[in-house]
């Protein structure tokens, strides 16, 4: 019973082991927006509970099943003809990255976003025609 157990764990983290790089990012993204937002909670002086900080263990547990579930999709279902994990990973990406902005505005007084966005933009073209 130990071997066959055993043998199943082995073989799960070897047909996940695709799927690591997208674990970790989504991880690191989520303790990131979690640190900017104890160090907002200091500078502004609001209270930092335990119920706001267990927030993270949930955005963690449902972040990264919804990773397995695209990447297991995409693999098996889809044969990698659509990056659905890395669609995923990008989506929270993109959620996490506006809440960390929103942190960083608050603690430095301007978002990281609009000022990339000014310097991306194209000047606007003037009013008269040649």
């Amino acid at each position: 019973m130990k071997d066959w157990l055993l043998g199943v764990l082995v073989a799960a983290a070897a047909a996940l082991a695709p799927a690591t790089p997208l674990f970790i990012t989504a991880s690191l993204l989520i303790v990131s927006d979690f640190v900017f937002a104890i160090w907002r909670c200091h500078r502004t002086g609001v209270a930092i509970t335990s119920r706001k900080m267990s927030n993270i263990i949930p955005k963690l547990l449902l972040y990264n099943i919804a990773i397995l579930l695209s990447f297991l999709v995409e693999v098996y279902v889809l044969d990698k003809s659509m990056p659905l994990s890395k669609i995923a990973v990008g989506v929270i990406a993109m959620v996490e990255g506006k809440s960390i902005d929103e942190s960083f505005k608050l603690l430095f007084g301007y978002s990281i976003y609009e000022t990339m966005m000014k310097k991306v933009r194209r000047p606007e073209q003037s009013e008269t025609k040649p």
